[in-house]
């Protein structure tokens, strides 16, 4: 019987974590990466389901920092590790929650178990924007380790002196990049392949630890210049800058920093995703009740 494994990053709000894995919960086992900036104790202070598992390599994450696909990696790791039988990884991030029953996503799923859950665009068709982030060096993950803050105050400045620089940043010509959303849905086999390429190709991982926000670029590329571009939603349309024509299985708002309160429910309830990005307690609280009594139990 197929099984779904959930990749969840999350650095905040433990009590909206919980009962996005209760809302998940059906055939179905989890992987919870939490920053490590965080104090843990908050997240994992209580007994966890036998499905649940907190993976034990934590990384500081960084926003649009090569951090954020370390962590990715590291659940996606972890999973592959666990000897279980899926028929996708889901990623998502502790401030998400379905807005169609886990049973329905589990067999959305297992009905397209050859089909990978990512699309992207060509980043070449985007010379003044997207180009930039992989054409010049970010320095967004710290350059100084240390928590003082003389420390942390010369890594900025360091950091700022270096963004400033538009520093050229070596892309290798012979690899197609493509962008796309940070939250996908891949067969174990796309997800070995990305960890082969990761393991054997160091030349690739250099080339994006100093691009901007590679978790929008690192696994699209993989694919894109893999067989499993043919199973995948593929190469899309150039619209314009935003993540939010490349979403594969989440409603995303527009302006990427909303979020979704009681107010957006005929929003939510009328599409036809399965999981809602960006929700979290107290704000989004009788929005989460609604979709609770009218979707997931529907």
């Amino acid at each position: 019987m197929d099984r779904v494994a959930y990749l969840i990053l999350a650095h905040q709000d433990p009590t909206h974590l919980w009962r996005l894995i209760r809302s998940l919960d059906h055939r179905a086992d989890f992987f919870v990466h939490l920053d490590r900036k965080i104090d843990d104790a908050q997240f994992v202070g209580r007994r966890s389901p036998g499905n649940v598992r907190f993976i034990e390599r934590r990384i500081a994450v960084t926003w649009a920092g090569f951090s954020m696909v370390s962590a990715i990696l590291a659940l996606v790791d972890e999973a592959l590790g666990a000897g279980n039988e899926y028929s996708h990884l889901v990623l998502l991030s502790g401030a998400d929650y379905p807005i169609k029953p886990a049973s329905a996503i589990v067999e959305h799923l297992a009905s397209n178990r050859s089909h990978e859950f990512i699309k992207y665009i060509d980043m070449r068709n985007s010379p003044d924007h997207y180009m930039r982030q992989i054409e010049l060096r970010h320095f967004r993950d710290p350059l100084i380790a240390g928590t003082g803050s003389a420390v942390k105050l010369v890594d900025r400045c360091l950091r700022k002196i270096g963004n400033m620089a538009e520093l050229s940043n070596q892309w290798s010509e012979d690899c197609v990049p493509y962008f796309g959303s940070t939250w996908w849905a891949l067969t174990p086999a796309c997800c070995e392949h990305v960890m082969s390429v990761v393991k054997s190709d160091k030349r690739y991982v250099e080339m994006n630890r100093n691009t901007f926000a590679p978790d929008e670029h690192f696994f699209h590329t993989i694919v894109g210049n893999s067989e499993f571009r043919e199973r995948s939603d593929g190469v899309q349309e150039y619209l314009g800058v935003g993540t939010v024509n490349l979403a594969n299985l989440h409603l995303i708002d527009p302006s990427l920093a909303k979020w979704f309160t009681v107010e957006d429910r005929e929003e939510v309830a009328s599409s036809d995703r399965y999981f809602l990005r960006k929700v979290k307690t107290d704000v989004s609280t009788g929005l989460l009740d609604f979709i609770d009594a009218e979707l997931l139990r529907a």
